[in-house]
């Protein structure tokens, strides 16, 4: 587990619990760390990504910033609402038509 996953599931527990305070104490670290972590993005590949909380899309990056926010053609978003195709799962629904 990279570090980033590590710092950001330790501030989940810790939100969860109530205890702001300590969360809070790791969010510059969060933020050093997450800079320098490679999400492993790239211009023109095509990627799903969070448009709004109810609404995944496919799109090609248009562009990645220093922050790694991800330019796509209808919006900008943080890497950490982004994942690579393969990496989600395909729901197979089989739909009867006669009942």
């Amino acid at each position: 587990m990279t570090n980033f996953k590590k710092i950001s599931k330790k501030m989940h527990e810790l939100l969860k619990q109530g205890r702001h305070e300590e969360r809070n104490q790791l969010v510059p670290i969060w933020r050093k760390v997450f800079k320098e972590h490679d999400f492993g993005f790239e211009v023109g590949e095509v990627v799903k990504y969070h448009f709004s909380i109810h609404t995944i899309r496919n799109g090609a990056i248009l562009a990645i910033d220093e922050d790694w926010q991800i330019t796509f053609s209808d919006c900008i978003v943080p890497a950490t609402l982004v994942s690579h195709l393969e990496d989600m799962p395909i729901k197979i629904e089989q739909l009867t038509l006669f009942e």
